[in-house]
């Protein structure tokens, strides 16, 4: 698996907003996206209607993973969504 690069900061009670951005290194978030929607874990990926904001992350060409768990995400939801991440295979 490559290694996965968060680009939001880490979550810490109570200034947060519960919106996480990823990749997978070297791979496209669509891919990224498409293999977790086939584990059943929804996501958004690619630019989010921001552009600029990814011109200054550096991911304008390839977008980012996003997550963005709330009040009705259980513990056992994001434990899949990192399960499934670490069987992601090139």
């Amino acid at each position: 698996m490559g290694k996965v690069r968060l680009y939001t900061p880490s979550p810490e009670e109570p200034w947060f907003v519960p919106v996480l951005s990823f990749n997978l290194e070297g791979v496209p978030s669509e891919r990224v996206g498409e293999f977790l929607a086939k584990g059943g874990i929804a996501v958004r990926c690619g630019l989010h209607c921001a552009p600029l904001a990814h011109e200054k992350l550096g991911t304008l060409e390839t977008g980012t993973v996003r997550v963005s768990p709330s009040v009705f995400t259980r513990k056992e939801d994001m434990d899949a969504l990192v399960l499934r991440i670490s069987h992601w295979k090139e």
